[in-house]
């Protein structure tokens, strides 16, 4: 690989970064195409290891290409191509007589961060085992740890309280997705152990803003079933029970005060 084209790959990169910086989304896809066909040609393109006289630079100059890729598709809640893409950077995360990137465990946190929001619990721990435990102290990784903690804990007040102190802006938008998947979990649990609930009792729980934004919500829940003021839930049938809206909310699920402070 040439001087040259290693400089320009370099400059192209700057280029990524500043546009990032300006979330200037269509000319971060348009930099990374160019910057992508630069790697495509490197002797270490896919396999760090190989020999090459400018070995590091490339993987370098492709280690935060490709982390750049990573944030891009996690702002633009890309699920898909962010798990695409990071397969990709860990085999650059791995290169041998490279020095780490400073931007490995917040990626890598970010990564873990998303499999929790996804509910892909068994793929979580896995990754985490990938991770040295004395880095569990990392700030990028330790706070992914206490968050899977509280949520397998049912710590939802804590959980929310660690939204606010996320180490990175980076976090929110995996924060929010797994706000989400909260939501849905809450969603099964009263589906399954009620038989209807008021509509206005669900859009605190929820925490929604609206009584149109629940029943939206609810309209694309299998179970949910909008009739008159309450919703009834499609399941077999039980003795007939009206929850109260403040029983559900301290005794399962008390933390949509929390929520609606926070978020």
């Amino acid at each position: 690989m040439s001087s040259s084209e290693l400089a320009s790959g370099h400059q192209m990169l700057q280029e990524l970064s500043k546009a990032m910086g300006d979330k200037d989304h269509k000319k971060c896809h348009d930099l990374l195409i160019k910057l992508k066909r630069t790697l495509i040609s490197f002797p270490t393109f896919n396999n760090p290891n190989a020999s090459s006289p400018t070995r590091v630079q490339e993987i370098m100059l492709a280690r935060g290409t490709i982390e750049w890729a990573v944030l891009l598709a996690a702002q633009e809640r890309d699920t898909k191509s962010f798990a695409s893409e990071m397969n990709h950077l860990k085999v650059y995360y791995e290169a041998e007589g490279v020095e780490p990137s400073d931007r490995m465990y917040l990626i890598k946190g970010l990564n873990m961060l998303r499999l929790l929001a996804q509910n892909s619990l068994e793929e979580f721990h896995m990754e985490l085992e990938l991770i040295p435990i004395k880095e569990h102290k990392n700030m990028y990784i330790k706070v992914v740890i206490e968050i899977e903690r509280n949520l397998m804990e049912g710590l939802y007040n804590k959980l929310l309280k660690t939204r606010a102190v996320v180490p990175s802006n980076e976090y929110l938008v995996y924060m929010d997705m797994l706000q989400d998947t909260i939501r849905s979990e809450i969603g099964s649990c009263c589906a399954e152990a009620y038989d209807q609930i008021e509509v206005e009792g669900a859009q605190k729980l929820l925490m929604l803003d609206s009584k149109e934004e629940v029943k939206k919500w609810a309209a694309q829940q299998e179970k949910w079933n909008l009739e008159g003021d309450k919703f009834k839930f499609t399941r077999e049938k039980l003795e007939e029970r009206l929850v109260p809206f403040d029983e559900i909310a301290c005794q399962t699920l008390g933390y949509a005060t929390e929520m609606e402070r926070i978020v």
